[in-house]
């Protein structure tokens, strides 16, 4: 795991960097908040494998409790995040990486889960995770998007089958899982007697 700086398996295909990598945490511009003392970014990048579900928990847990996020919270977050990449590693293209971007400010804290899809198209939530998702955080939506692999990227140097260098397409494409947790702001059942 590295923070930030250019560690030296930085361009490096996915198969050969080490299985979890912590891009970059950063500070986001903003006002201070009650709860945090600005926004927080920190990206998160595994292989898309089920053996990597537990790491990912356990990393978004860590950073919702830094956040001072109730533990009921925390744990239906981390079921929620769970479920989200299950669905996401199901539909990767086979050698890509779940990523999770994780933002927190004094409102809320929000993962945006994605991997690269042979065909996004086809990816998407079933009736249940959605309703699972829908229960253990306060938003969810899913995004997608075109590959940008018209001069290639690390992970497909832009002359795998199905692509055509001459002209840039590849049916593959990102697709992706937002999920919001808002702050719940303390109730006088909440504080601390002296």
């Amino acid at each position: 795991m590295s923070l930030g700086g250019n560690p030296k398996w930085m361009g490096l295909p996915s198969s050969q960097r080490p299985p979890l990598t912590m891009v970059h945490p950063e500070r986001l511009p903003g006002a201070p908040g009650p709860y945090t003392a600005g926004r927080r970014r920190v990206v998160v990048e595994v292989p898309a494998r089920e053996a990597m579900l537990a790491p990912l928990r356990n990393i978004l847990g860590a950073i919702a409790t830094f956040e001072g996020l109730d533990s009921d919270v925390v744990a239906d977050l981390c079921l929620a995040v769970d479920e989200a990449c299950a669905v996401l590693i199901n539909a990767a293209a086979p050698d890509s990486l779940v990523s999770l971007d994780i933002v927190a400010d004094a409102q809320m804290l929000v993962v945006d889960a994605s991997t690269t899809c042979s065909r996004p198209e086809d990816a998407g939530l079933g009736r249940f995770s959605e309703r699972v998702l829908s229960a253990l955080t306060d938003e969810v939506g899913t995004f997608a998007a075109a590959a940008d692999t018209a001069n290639g990227t690390e992970d497909d140097p832009g002359n795998s089958p199905g692509n055509d260098p001459e002209n840039g397409t590849d049916p593959r494409g990102v697709f992706g899982i937002s999920l919001t947790t808002r702050r719940r702001p303390p109730t006088a059942s909440d504080a601390v007697s002296d």
